[in-house]
């Protein structure tokens, strides 16, 4: 049963948090221009194909536990109020999983399905802090190396 639920964790739970992660970040493209969102869950290149759309929300999933947002055509440079709701967006829907697991867990249930909604709430919260720190991330995060955190990119707007 263990193997089962990590097996599950890892494949399931993990990657789906990821989804919800970027697609807060294709929200905060959605509100403040008029572009599409493309959502990324894998490698951004063009092996991972759309699969489908939503509205200006577009996704290219290929399952994995990394992923990205980017915008489909950039018309004009974004404000710096523009920046920080896109950055924001993702932490944002991270902090909301956490939350919501968190409650989930308290829920009066079987001890097993609690310390697994526990997991996710902590998978969830590690996706929060390792994205909301203002760092550039270390060359061996091999898709996320040498990019800035959604926090950086934050510190960055507000400079400007």
């Amino acid at each position: 049963m263990t193997l089962i639920l990590f097996l599950v964790f890892y494949v399931v739970v993990l990657p789906i948090s990821t989804l919800i992660h970027e697609i807060g970040h294709a929200l905060g493209i959605l509100l403040t221009t008029k572009e599409r969102a493309v959502i990324y869950l894998g490698p951004s290149d063009a092996k991972n194909t759309e699969n489908f759309h939503l509205g200006r929300m577009h996704f290219h999933i290929k399952w994995s536990i990394f992923g990205s947002c980017k915008y489909k055509e950039i018309t004009k440079k974004l404000t710096a109020f523009q920046q920080i709701v896109v950055a924001i967006g993702g932490p944002f829907m991270s902090l909301c999983l956490v939350l919501l697991f968190t409650s989930l867990a308290k829920v009066p249930t079987n001890e097993v399905i609690a310390q697994y909604l526990q997991a996710i709430a902590f998978a969830n919260l590690f996706i929060f802090i390792s994205t909301a720190i203002p760092i550039k991330y270390p060359k061996w995060m091999s898709h996320y190396g040498g990019m800035p955190s959604d926090g950086y990119r934050v510190v960055l707007a507000l400079r400007k």
